[in-house]
């Protein structure tokens, strides 16, 4: 009895390593099919930018107008990436538009396809020195020191260039009630402006952290009730955040006058070079 029992633990013992072997000489042998490990995958993607760039005819404008797409792709860990599109437009009638869009993205590496999530859903099937989506080819090539600063500057938050932050302000002035004081203010005029400004969470992005409106006027004051208050500038400065991207204010002018001319500066503030540039400047006429 006893030797029978051996007899058959022997043999399982000899099936479940066989198993165990064939399974481990599958993995291998698939690691053979395609040349390279997960690990080995991911190791190289990460150590290189993926470039593609492509040009196409836009059938729907009314000029002869050509697009480029450029997309470079950045795979900064094992389970995340940037990738930086430039879209430039050519149009015979209306001449040559550039933008740029910034993606953040997740990945998954399984066999020789590598899989985007969230801001973009490419597939890529990967080649070692390349890698394919659909019909276009990407590229990889070694990483530049201006591939690390603009991976610095997109984890901060900044992709603008100093001092030239290209988004969407806004900046409005209104007139909400006017009065007449009577004879003991001795014929001032009160005017009540109303203001908004503000800007757009891609601005805020690129590095707006501040955002500073200057009025005055040459014949009024927001003051007190003497002329020689006249001119003197008042400021007020907003902080912005993604979730409070803009701000308003109300500023009671006196004036002597029944009309009067209220001069105004917006600037921002640029969190790459920490200095403050001029975005608007102007006037704003109102009258009793």
């Amino acid at each position: 009895m006893k030797k029978y029992l051996f007899s058959i633990i022997t043999i399982l013992l000899v099936a479940i390593v066989s198993v165990s072997f064939a399974s481990c000489s599958g993995d291998d042998e698939d690691e053979k099919q395609s040349g390279w490990s997960q690990n080995e995958i991911i190791k190289n993607l990460m150590n290189h930018k993926w470039t593609g760039s492509f040009t196409d005819y836009d059938v729907y404008s009314y000029g002869a107008a050509t697009y480029t797409e450029t997309y470079t792709v950045y795979f900064t860990s094992e389970h995340e990436g940037v990738m930086h599109i430039i879209i430039v437009d050519r149009d015979s009638s209306l001449g040559t538009n550039r933008r740029e869009e910034h993606i953040d993205f997740s990945y998954s590496v399984d066999g020789n396809k590598v899989r985007l999530y969230g801001g973009s859903n490419f597939v890529f099937d990967y080649y070692g020195n390349y890698m394919m989506e659909g019909d276009d080819l990407f590229t990889g090539s070694e990483m530049t020191s201006s591939d690390y600063t603009y991976l610095q500057e997109h984890k901060s938050g900044y992709h603008g260039k100093d001092g030239e932050i290209t988004g969407d302000f806004s900046f409005e002035t209104s007139l909400i009630n006017t009065k007449e004081f009577g004879q003991e203010a001795m014929g001032w005029y009160q005017y009540m402006i109303d203001y908004t400004v503000g800007t757009t969470e891609d601005t805020y992005r690129k590095g707006v952290s501040m955002i500073r409106v200057t009025v005055w006027s040459s014949n009024a004051t927001y003051s007190s009730l003497k002329t020689s208050d006249y001119g003197k500038k008042h400021s007020e400065t907003f902080y912005l955040s993604l979730t409070n991207l803009s701000f308003r204010d109300r500023l009671l002018m006196l004036s002597k006058d029944r009309s009067f001319t209220l001069n105004y500066e917006v600037e921002y503030f640029n969190s790459k070079d920490n200095s403050w540039y001029t975005y608007r400047s102007g006037t704003a006429f109102f009258s009793m």
